[in-house]
């Protein structure tokens, strides 16, 4: 039985501020630095041999605190990197234009359907992650974190459940939160926990 847990970093400013958040490397708040501390602690008593994370800063601030638990390295992985938002990176939905308005909002319902402005194109998204995945997956660790981004683990999970894009957006991903995956010694995978978020309350 192999286990993958898929992490979202903590809390950044940008989170906070509900700002468009792809590859620009922001740090971690305050808040943040507390959940990845918590979240850390969490997985301490689990058999995590590899750990894996965005390049990101936001990320591997966040990795950095759960590596330390287990005496392990980081490897940095560009598949793990958040899709290129393009020209809204750093904006708020509220400051759209009424034409930008209406192509994030096709783009939320199914973001195959349009392109972001000089952004990344969702399908390119997709492949870059999804292959990246399977090699990570494929690799010797039988159980491993990868510390990453919503768009990311919405990719991973939607595969794995086979779900169509234009669902992705109801998969809620909270900064700092557990999704893990099991995959039997067929290879089956399953879905043990999506957003999980209690080590973040202490219940």
């Amino acid at each position: 039985m192999q286990k993958v847990y898929l992490i979202r970093h903590g809390e950044t400013e940008w989170n906070r501020q509900l700002r468009y958040q792809g590859q620009r490397d922001i740090s971690l708040n305050e808040e943040g630095r507390r959940q990845a501390m918590l979240i850390a602690d969490y997985l301490s008593q689990e058999n995590i041999e590899a750990v894996f994370s965005s390049p990101l800063l936001r990320a591997r601030e966040t990795a950095a605190q759960i590596a330390a638990k287990h005496g392990l390295g980081i490897h940095l992985e560009e598949c793990l990197l958040e899709i290129d938002f393009g020209e809204w990176e750093g904006r708020l939905y509220t400051d759209f234009e009424e034409e930008q308005r209406l192509i994030a909002e096709r783009w939320f319902i199914n973001p195959e359907s349009v392109s972001i402005p000089g952004g990344e194109l969702y399908p390119a998204f997709r492949e870059r992650v999804l292959a990246g995945y399977q090699r990570i997956l494929h690799g010797n660790n039988k159980s491993k974190v990868l510390v990453t981004h919503a768009g990311v683990i919405r990719v991973i999970v939607s595969a794995v459940l086979e779900m169509p894009a234009n669902i992705l957006a109801r998969l809620r991903l909270s900064p700092a939160s557990l999704t893990i995956l099991l995959y039997d010694d067929w290879g089956n995978p399953y879905l043990e926990l999506l957003n999980g978020a209690s080590h973040l309350t202490g219940r």
